[in-house]
């Protein structure tokens, strides 16, 4: 029987374009499958659903095993080329931070691990190179063992989706954590798979109107699963009536996504996706009229268990003051269209991720269509990023969209403001605040303290500010000319000053001269920035330049952005920087 699982909200979709990659990669390994990508739905038949257990974990396997396990083999490689009396000590720091010892011991290696420790002790005693390298051959046996890439993949994979989708549901359970892959896979059946292929036997016969063949299936199941229960009481009252039966059916809660499949008591809760889930029963508050029932049935909790899956992992390096996990978000793209469409936007977003800017990347692709199409395409998409911590009952969840405004700065501007941006941390902390639509000035200005602190060069902080500048411009509809030379010309007055102050050696001022501006700048007290520049003119008997004048105006563009630009350039060597006049 073939199955339609329709588009709906984001987290579904997202579930949707997992099960699509799912078997992508099973079809890739040779599996006898098809499913059809419709306009909005998926279809898929019920022998695929039978083995889609193996097919999940198989893809989760090998996505680890081709980006993460990768990176243990890297390091440990890199230990084998330096081999002196030094290498033990990264030995030991190597086995901490993978826990190889620990995780080859659960697996049935007791005797190795032992053997590895103890010639751990005899090289940090005697310093024999020889037995240094048996040490080295030891922990590449160890590494090669499928059963100890096994656990490394199932620690990874358990600890991604407990943290950050499901907590402690199913095979996610701690008590299972020592389990085989194939017993994961065993228990995802038993959980997941049986009820549903349950479910579409049950359909297929209600809709051939076949109670006899329904009688026959459902006194085979021998399950203790709630709809195969369900199914036999309804049966047992119906006498063999169809009508009855069906009643009997219709009685039962139907699932509050899809609405096509009975839910058996099943809710929607922090099992069945942590972000958006709460504990029903617990938060009555949340729930329109105090109604804590949100129905979902077998298919729906299948979808969204493949959530995992249609998700790119997204490492926000420049958030290195945070805890680990919250530098880690789960990103996904979503947009009304087509489901190949769909798709193929997520696989794009995926292909980028590892880059510094994948976002800007992925719009910059989408403005290369036709304006209008692209611009259109832009503001129908939402991003979404997410991630958790589930022991401390802690998420973020963001949604980004991409506004008419937004589209136009990256279509017109991003080449000549951003792209120009040297400093990788203050560049991916940009895009990500102009596509959460928030203030820039925060950012500005911590990177134009560190930059006087550090005698670092002000071209970034120039190219922030005129990015700030014309987004603003784009905004309120000013005129996008007017702004660029504005910005420009307070650059290129503050360089001028800087040249002045050296050529009369009052270099040493400089720095103390940019942190006065800078404070009155950052609490916008435009009276005292303004004394400090008269003051600094009148002493240096230069002409006072008009453009600070518009600074009290805010014509087209505000007194932090003109005095941001100034410092920048107070603290720009002329030759180090060419910037776009």
């Amino acid at each position: 029987m073939q199955v339609r699982i329709y588009l709906n909200d984001w987290f579904y979709n997202m579930g949707i374009v997992g099960m699509i990659r799912i078997l992508e990669h099973a079809k890739r390994k040779g599996e006898d499958i098809t499913f059809v990508l419709g306009e909005d739905f998926l279809e898929i038949d019920d022998k695929t659903i039978n083995n889609f257990h193996n097919f999940y974990f198989d893809y989760f396997y090998d996505e680890y095993t081709k980006k993460e396990y990768i990176k243990i083999k890297d390091r440990f490689n890199q230990l084998k080329l330096k081999l002196d009396v030094d290498t033990i000590k990264e030995i030991e720091k190597f086995l901490l931070e993978t826990k190889l010892d620990d995780k080859a011991a659960k697996k049935g290696f007791e005797s190795e691990v032992k053997e590895l420790l103890d010639i751990i002790k005899k090289v940090k005693k005697n310093h024999d190179l020889n037995t240094l390298a048996i040490l080295i051959n030891k922990i590449e046996s160890l590494l090669k063992e499928n059963d100890v890439i096994e656990k490394y993949a199932l620690d990874n994979i358990r600890s991604m989706m407990y943290d950050n989708f499901f907590g402690q549901m199913s095979f996610l359970q701690k008590g299972l954590s020592n389990k085989s892959l194939d017993e994961h896979k065993q228990i995802m059946f038993k959980d997941f798979i049986k009820p549903l292929i349950v479910d579409i036997k049950v359909e297929e016969y209600l809709q051939n109107n076949d109670l006899n063949s329904l009688s026959s299936f459902l006194e085979k199941e021998q399950g203790k699963e709630e709809n195969v229960k369900a199914y036999k009481n309804y049966l047992k009252k119906s006498k063999k009536d169809m009508n009855i039966f069906n009643e009997s059916l219709c009685a039962n809660s139907y699932c509050s996504i899809c609405n096509i499949y009975p839910s058996f008591k099943e809710d929607f809760n922090e099992s069945r996706f942590l972000i958006l889930g709460v504990s029903n029963e617990n938060a009555s508050n949340f729930f329109w009229n105090f109604i804590t029932k949100y129905p979902i049935c077998n298919l729906c909790k299948l979808v969204i268990l493949c959530a995992p899956a249609g998700v790119a992992k997204f490492d926000k390096f420049y958030m290195e003051k945070e805890e680990w996990w919250k530098r880690n978000f789960y990103t996904f793209v979503n947009l009304d269209t087509n489901l190949e469409d769909l798709f193929k936007k997520n696989e794009s977003l995926k292909k980028k991720i590892s880059s510094d800017n994948p976002y800007k990347e992925f719009i910059v692709d989408i403005l290369e269509q036709a304006r209008e199409e692209s611009i259109w395409t832009l503001q129908n998409i939402l991003f979404v990023e997410f991630n958790g911590q589930y022991q401390s009952k802690k998420s973020n969840l963001k949604y980004m969209h991409i506004s008419k405004f937004i589209a136009k700065y990256f279509k017109t501007y991003s080449r000549e403001t951003i792209d120009r941006i040297k400093n990788r941390k203050l560049k991916a902390e940009l895009i990500d605040k102009i596509l959460q639509n928030e203030d820039l000035n925060k950012v500005i200005f911590i990177r134009l303290k560190e930059c006087i602190k550090n005698n670092a060069n002000g071209a970034d902080i120039y190219y922030s500010t005129l990015s700030k500048a014309l987004l603003n411009c784009i905004k309120m509809k000013g005129d996008e000319n007017k702004v660029k030379d504005k910005v420009y010309r307070a650059f290129f007055t503050g360089k001028e000053m800087r040249e002045y102050l050296k050529k009369n050696k009052s270099e040493n001022k400089i720095s103390s001269l940019a942190y006065r501006l800078l404070n009155t700048a950052k609490v916008g007290n435009k009276k005292d920035f303004m004394d400090t520049v008269l003051r600094l003119y009148i002493n240096s008997e230069m002409e006072m330049p008009r453009i600070f004048l518009e600074a009290f105006y805010e014509d087209n563009i505000d007194f932090e952005t003109l005095a941001q630009s100034f410092i920048a350039g107070l603290i720009t060597e002329t030759k180090e920087v060419e910037v776009h006049e």
